[in-house]
């Protein structure tokens, strides 16, 4: 399996950035999205899940390929739902936000996808962290950018699913 098949990973991990302990209209509308895009990731529904992103949006996945657009974004989560990650669920753990503007919020976080099999049927562990950039439109917070990654095994490491 390559690295680049996780890009779809990352991408909802842009979502899923609400910190525990504020509970502002910022934090309710982020739990919104991640709400919206878990439930739409657990039934394997590439439309849903792309819906959480501006129609500009810009993912650059765990190979360093860059996705431009909604259309493009939900393209690649049919792919892979068709794929590898098919029958997946997907748990966001939110990180840090910070507010640059009042309609600009960025979030960081970790992410773990469960059910994943690689070709031969072996179970895959993924797990990676995300940054997003969320931007709010006609009332509704969106990612407007988001950037995932894989963190890589030091030398001598084993990683697990392989």
């Amino acid at each position: 399996m390559k690295i680049r098949t996780l890009a779809p990973i990352v991408a909802f991990v842009l979502v899923s950035t609400v910190t525990g302990s504020a509970q502002g209209p910022a934090t309710q509308d982020l739990q919104k999205v991640i709400d919206q895009y878990t439930a739409a990731w657990g039934k394997g529904d590439a439309k849903g899940v792309a819906a959480v992103y501006t129609d500009n949006a810009i993912r650059v996945d765990v190979e360093g390929n860059v996705l431009v657009g909604r259309a493009e974004i939900q393209r690649s989560f049919e792919q892979n739902f068709a794929g590898f990650l098919k029958g997946t669920t997907i748990r966001i753990t939110a990180g840090k936000q910070v507010s640059i503007r009042p309609e600009v919020l960025v979030v960081e976080g970790t992410y773990e996808v469960s059910g994943a099999k690689d070709p031969s049927g072996k179970p895959l562990a993924i797990k990676g962290r995300y940054l997003n950039t969320m931007v709010r439109e006609g009332g509704r917070l969106l990612v407007g950018s988001n950037a995932s990654f894989v963190p890589q095994p030091s030398p001598g490491a084993q990683m697990s699913g392989q």
